[in-house]
């Protein structure tokens, strides 16, 4: 898949350096919000997210972010998580254009997040172009989802060579 550096605004709201800030990053890039608010909505979750040892420690946007407090951040914005793993085919699915549907998407592969618009991944962290990647799922913006995830519509193709 095509690949577009992105940094989601985050040099111009004025940080630096790096850090596990992929989901403010993706949700800043498909959503369109500003990156100082998202980082600034995340911190404020975190800080009323219980230290579950299970759970690991509370999301930062610094530090990492929960799924869970991603799906309390996009519901109310009408994203909708997708899982990728299909029981029925027993197939995995692939960071691939014929895996996904068109749109704006946040896709979760193994510990990071990014942003796909359109079958082009736009992030800040060139290797997810590079790498095979295998997709735990992704969000996508209800109103614009139609007939896209249909099963009857997925057939062989250049993601299964591989």
């Amino acid at each position: 898949m095509p690949y577009v550096q992105n940094d989601a605004g985050r040099s111009e709201a004025g940080f630096k350096g790096k850090f596990a800030d992929c989901s403010v990053r993706s949700i800043c890039i498909a959503v369109g919000l500003p990156y100082r608010e998202v980082y600034n909505r995340f911190v404020d979750m975190g800080s009323r997210e219980r230290d579950i040892t299970w759970l690991g420690r509370p999301s930062h946007p610094l530090r990492g972010i929960r799924q869970q407090s991603m799906h309390k951040f996009l519901n109310p914005l009408g994203w909708h998580w997708r899982s990728m793993f299909d029981s029925r085919f027993n197939r995995r699915r692939y960071l691939c254009a014929a895996d996904l549907p068109k749109g704006r998407l946040i896709v979760i592969i193994h510990d990071h997040s990014t942003a796909v618009i359109d079958h082009v991944i736009h992030d800040n962290f060139p290797q997810v172009a590079k790498k095979r990647w295998l997709v735990k799922g992704f969000f996508y913006e209800a109103r614009a989802a139609r007939s896209t995830f249909s099963q009857s519509q997925r057939v062989p193709h250049e993601c299964d060579s591989r």
